[in-house]
């Protein structure tokens, strides 16, 4: 068994190797393009792996557009879409020490919500309902979670970040960090009220 998978797996490698090397420069960069969207979407998958509250199962979609290296995230409602960029930076600095860092992550809601069968939106009631509470809440990309942060708890994440020499990671990091002790701050606040 384990010659048959030699086999196949040189198999592969030779007939990978042969592709590649007929293909024109414009196609080669079309197979990089997969390779490194392929190497993403592995990397998103592993970093919300660690989640314990079930991220998977919200995910309803990827999206990777490679010129400006932007991950876009589809998710089944806007209640997880909200909890999820809150941790955006978290789940970017995991991707990076997987080797697939991102510019960015976007998060969107599904237009389709099929994959949340709590989700019901066949009566006019439910719509509307929907529709004023979007009214509401605010425009993807509004919050500054940096705000809920006083200045103190601001300066002493950058204090323990200071000594980090690479300044995207260590950018990446201070971001990860606000994420998760304003999450941390939302959830006390929620437990008091």
């Amino acid at each position: 068994m384990a010659d048959e998978m030699k086999n196949v797996s040189s198999y592969f490698a030779s007939e990978t190797k042969r592709v590649f090397s007929r293909a024109s420069a414009e196609k080669r960069q079309e197979m990089y393009a997969a390779e490194r969207r392929k190497e993403i979407f592995k990397a998103w998958n592993e970093a919300i792996a660690l989640d314990r509250r079930g991220v998977v199962k919200h995910v309803t979609g990827l999206y990777y557009h490679a010129p400006t290296r932007v991950l876009t995230v589809y998710i089944d409602t806007p209640a997880w879409c909200q909890e999820l960029l809150m941790q955006k930076h978290i789940f970017m600095t995991r991707m990076a020490e997987k080797g697939a860092s991102v510019e960015d992550i976007l998060f969107k809601v599904s237009k389709t919500r099929t994959q949340n069968p709590g989700f019901h939106d066949g009566s006019a009631t439910a719509a509307a309902m929907r529709n004023a509470k979007e009214a509401h809440e605010p425009k993807f990309g509004e919050r500054n979670i940096e705000n809920d942060l006083t200045p103190q708890e601001l300066e002493a994440i950058h204090v323990k970040t200071q000594k980090i020499k690479d300044e995207k990671l260590r950018n990446s990091i201070e971001k990860a960090m606000i994420s998760s002790f304003a999450l941390e701050k939302c959830k006390e606040i929620d437990k008091k009220s």
